[in-house]
């Protein structure tokens, strides 16, 4: 008999992630369109004994690829390949008050996120694969009791994985406009301006509630989807870890008043790629 090792829950899940993202991928994926062979008139064999026709130089090959279309998944998020982008329908749930989170699940964390979605972080874990980006691990704290201290020293682990750049869209008509979700958030000790830096693809956690019950996508259950304190379940999260006690770190952060719209309007949030230059 054969013995083998079996894998970890977590390396199975990410593994069949991976294996159904390859295959629509695949499926996707456009078929070459072959060259229309070059069609010459018959030649008249008494003429061509007289005659020699001059050769011509070989043509190369041409292929022409469509262009990738735009995996539109049932939760309504849109994997756009051409545009190396995913689109999640958001809409803006503050536009006053302090800030923990950029954005979260509706009904979890709306009165510290700018926006809110209906859709599942999970799902969004997926499109961002689908996309191409890899998913490491979610930032953490935690305190550490200390040898001859008295206070617990605090400890944090930098999130690991993709970069990825947020970006809010408003559509009008037929017009939009991008806004990178920066220019949304102030320093609410001194209104200075929070810096444009990218997001980390941690890709959450599994986590069982129960000891018996089945694993689940943490961010699914608590709506953390873009972060800004660490919670430690969220899908993107900065890579300066900041905690979301006020005890340990002072809250910082705050909506940008004059900027955002009110509640309830419309937007689509634009998860893409960071490029190394930007």
């Amino acid at each position: 008999m054969i013995s083998f090792d079996l894998p970890s829950p977590d390396t199975l899940r990410l593994s069949v992630l991976f294996v159904l993202a390859s295959v629509l991928l695949h499926a996707c994926q456009p078929t070459p369109i072959e060259p229309i062979p070059e069609q010459r008139p018959p030649v008249d064999p008494v003429q061509h004994e007289h005659e020699h026709e001059p050769k011509s130089e070989p043509k190369s090959e041409l292929t022409r690829n469509a262009p990738l279309k735009p995996i539109e998944l049932p939760s309504g998020i849109v994997v756009d390949r051409e545009a190396r982008e995913v689109v999640v329908p958001a809409f803006v749930s503050i536009d006053v008050g302090w800030l923990e989170q950029v954005v979260c699940v509706r009904n979890t964390r709306d009165h510290e996120a700018i926006l809110v979605v209906d859709v599942l972080p999970s799902q969004v874990h997926a499109a961002l694969v689908l996309l191409g980006l890899d998913s490491g691990t979610p930032g953490y704290w935690r305190f550490e009791e200390m040898e001859g201290e008295i206070r617990p020293r605090v400890s944090r682990m930098q999130p690991e994985g993709d970069q990825v750049r947020v970006t809010v869209r408003r559509v009008s008509g037929d017009r939009t406009s991008d806004e990178p979700i920066s220019s949304w958030i102030v320093n609410a000790e001194d209104a200075g301006d929070f810096t444009e830096q990218p997001w980390v693809f941690g890709g959450s956690t599994f986590v069982r509630f129960t000891p018996d019950g089945p694993e689940r996508y943490s961010a699914d259950q608590s709506g953390s989807l873009v972060g800004l304190v660490t919670f430690g379940d969220e899908v993107l999260g900065l890579r300066g870890v900041r905690s979301d006690q006020v005890d340990v770190d002072a809250a910082l952060w705050g909506v940008r008043t004059n900027v955002v719209p009110g509640p309830g309007t419309r937007v689509e949030l634009i998860l893409a790629p960071w490029a190394e230059d930007d």
